[in-house]
C-alpha cells in the first residue's frame, strides 16, 4: 500500500485537515473534540460509530481522544496520516485507581497502558502526566482544558449565598456532607450541578470515597477550575489535584482537611476578598479561552506533521 503523504508539506501558516474521533457523548469529547473541532473549518469531530476508516484519506492528522482505537491507529500509519492520542483521563473508573495506589502501581500502569502505541504524539491534559510518562512516545506535549464556550463572567454579589460544584454527585464521596453542613453552618446554599455557574458566589472542587485516588488526583484535568476561572467565581479546591496546582494564578484557595476547607471559607467570605480573586481570574482567563486552546492544537498539529516530513523544528511544540 502506498504510504506516501497525501498533501503538500505545510507551510507554517498552514493549517492541517484534523478529524478528531472519540464516543461522541461524553463531556471530554464534547470539551477535546466538538468544541476544538468547532474553531477551524478544516477540522471535524466524530463519534466512533459516525466514522469509518475511509474517511481518513481526507485529513492530515486524526486525534483520537480517551478511548485509543488500536485499529483506527493502524490504517492512518498505513496511509500515511499522523495520529495524536489526546488521552484525557483513559483509565477505567473508580476501579484501577482503586487496584493501583500507590505511585509505583500507578507509574507501572501507564508505562504498560501507553509504551508501544502506533502513534506521532500525545496530548497530555497536564504537565505532571507528561512527565511521569512522556518519555514513552514521541512529541509529547501538555495542553490544558479550556473553560466552558460563551461563559460570561459573574457579579460579585455583597454578601456571598451560594457555593456551586459541578460533576457527578458521586466523585465528591464524604465532601459532599461536609460541605452540605458547612454551607449550613455559614449561612450559606451548597448546590450541586445548578442551572448555570452564575448563580454560584464561590465555586468548590475535591474528590473522595472511592473516586478519590492517587491517580485521579495526580492526573485529572483542570476543567472545573478553567470553568470557574472564566467566570471569575473563587474557587475553593482540594489540595492534592495536581492541574488545579499547575494552573493556580496565585489567587486559588486550597484546602487539605476539614477544618481546613472552614478557615478557607470564612477567608473567602468578604466581599473584598471575593473581588480581588475575581478581577484576578477575568484578568489571567485568556490563556484557557477555547481560543488560545485551539491554537495550542493547531501549533501542535503543525509541528507534529512537519516532524513526520523530516524538517527539523526549532523547539519543541
Amino acid at each position: 500500500m502506498d504510504q506516501s503523504p497525501k498533501t503538500l508539506p505545510l507551510t507554517a501558516s498552514s493549517t492541517p485537515k484534523v478529524c478528531f474521533v472519540g464516543d461522541g457523548a461524553s463531556g471530554s469529547w464534547l470539551m477535546r473534540a466538538d468544541q476544538i473541532a468547532s474553531m477551524r473549518p478544516e477540522w471535524d469531530a466524530f463519534g466512533k460509530h459516525d466514522f469509518t476508516p475511509t474517511l481518513l484519506e481526507n485529513y492530515d492528522v486524526v486525534c483520537i481522544i480517551k478511548r485509543f482505537d488500536l485499529s483506527l491507529a493502524l490504517h492512518a500509519n498505513a496511509i500515511g496520516t499522523a495520529v495524536i492520542y489526546d488521552p484525557v483521563d483513559p483509565w477505567i473508573q473508580p476501579c484501577d485507581g482503586l487496584v493501583n495506589s500507590s505511585i509505583s502501581q500507578v507509574l507501572d500502569y501507564f508505562h504498560n497502558f501507553f509504551d508501544g502505541l502506533p502513534v506521532d504524539g500525545v496530548i497530555f491534559p497536564n504537565r505532571k502526566m507528561m512527565e511521569d510518562h512522556g518519555h514513552l512516545m514521541p512529541n509529547a506535549t501538555t495542553i490544558y482544558h479550556h473553560y466552558r464556550q460563551n461563559t460570561q463572567p459573574i457579579k460579585i454579589r455583597k454578601t456571598a449565598e451560594v457555593i456551586g460544584y459541578e460533576g457527578r454527585p458521586e466523585y465528591l464521596g464524604p465532601w459532599e456532607h461536609r460541605v452540605e453542613e458547612l454551607a449550613k453552618k455559614l449561612g450559606l446554599s451548597f448546590v450541586i450541578n445548578p442551572r448555570h455557574l452564575g448563580l454560584c458566589d464561590i465555586g468548590f472542587a475535591a474528590r473522595g470515597g472511592l473516586h478519590g485516588s492517587l491517580m485521579a488526583s495526580r492526573y485529572k484535568s483542570n476543567v472545573k477550575l478553567a470553568n470557574l476561572m472564566g467566570a471569575g467565581i473563587p474557587a475553593i479546591v482540594q489540595s492534592d489535584e495536581q492541574s488545579y496546582r499547575e494552573v493556580d494564578n496565585g489567587f486559588v484557595e486550597f484546602f487539605t482537611d476539614e477544618h481546613q476547607l472552614e478557615d478557607t471559607l470564612r477567608r473567602i467570605l468578604p466581599y473584598e476578598r471575593r473581588l480581588e480573586i475575581h478581577n484576578s481570574f477575568l484578568a489571567d482567563r485568556e490563556p484557557y479561552s477555547l481560543d488560545a486552546i485551539a491554537n495550542e492544537y493547531e501549533t501542535y498539529f503543525q509541528n507534529v506533521i512537519a516532524w513526520k516530513q523530516g524538517i527539523p523544528l526549532s523547539k519543541a511544540a
